[in-house]
């Protein structure tokens, strides 16, 4: 996963978060199942580009996914 800015123009901005994996995934689909990652970071962005993709194991019953991204924040 990777997440960077957006401005009002569309244009796609700063890479705020790094291509790597996040969190961690046990087998299955319960919630349990999930460990997320909390990743600080400092913008003034509003709108953000999140990517996803397959690094290995691409046989047809793989996935990739995000199963949570927040973006909290306070203004300056």
């Amino acid at each position: 996963m990777c997440v960077e800015e957006v401005a009002a123009d569309d244009a796609v901005g700063a890479t705020l978060i790094a291509w790597n994996n996040y969190g961690t995934h046990s087998g299955g689909s319960k919630p349990s199942n999930y460990t997320l990652a909390t990743i600080a970071v400092e913008t003034t962005a509003t709108r953000f580009k999140v990517c996803i993709r397959h690094t290995q194991d691409l046989r047809p019953d793989t996935f990739a996914g995000v199963a949570i991204f927040r973006a909290t924040g306070v203004a300056p």
